[in-house]
């Protein structure tokens, strides 16, 4: 029975797909939350952000899983995945108490096996969002330009290398509004956001992801 098993794991087919949107959110300081509240309240909090981010995807999208206090996010425009960045980055953690969270789009085609995708545009998309500061939504070049097409408003940051990516990646920074509020240049959904504080970097953007 052990022998049919492993057999039928190794025949499960591996499906590629064509380029879509993956996004990553995570939560910053989840190490020190937890230490402070302990290991029941920080299982919450992950737990609160997947329902969060949840809450914020549209029909074309859907959350692919939980690692720790991350989510990933698979959406087949990178447009709309910027939109609903903006949306997650404001609503998905809405009390004035919660960390910030932090987020990094990137498309590309992938592998599917088992409900999970795996290749170079997943492993990209988590690279810059770890090199995303506190409250900030980080893109890459491709989305940038989909993104744009929606009147979403981005700062180039330049070419960046990204740790165990080969190639230098092309980052844009989506920008708060003009208008000088907190909330970033596209419409949302409607509902109050949280209030953060300015989204301030202290020097160059930094590539140790």
């Amino acid at each position: 029975m052990l022998e049919n098993a492993a057999k039928a794991r190794s025949e499960i087919a591996a499906v590629p797909l064509p380029p879509a949107a993956f996004l990553f959110v995570d939560i910053v300081g989840f190490t020190s939350f937890t230490e402070e509240h302990g290991d029941r309240e920080a299982a919450e909090l992950a737990w609160r952000l997947r329902l969060g981010v949840e809450r914020q995807l549209g029909d074309d999208a859907h959350v692919v899983k939980t690692l720790g206090d991350a989510v990933m996010v698979r959406m087949a425009d990178p447009g709309q995945a910027v939109e609903a960045a903006v949306r997650i980055l404001e609503l998905a953690l809405p009390e004035q108490e919660d960390p910030d969270v932090r987020i990094g789009v990137h498309c590309g085609p992938a592998i599917e096996c088992e409900g999970d995708f795996f290749g170079a545009a997943v492993n990209t998309a988590a690279r810059v969002a770890a090199l995303a500061a506190p409250g900030e939504i980080l893109v890459t070049g491709e989305v940038a330009a989909a993104a744009r097409k929606r009147e979403v408003s981005l700062s180039a940051l330049g070419e960046r290398t990204l740790r165990n990516v080969a190639r230098p990646v092309e980052l844009h920074r989506v920008q708060p509004s003009p208008r000088g509020s907190d909330r970033f240049a596209v419409i949302s959904t409607g509902v109050p956001a949280r209030r953060r504080r300015p989204l301030m970097r202290r020097g160059p953007i930094h590539a140790g992801a």
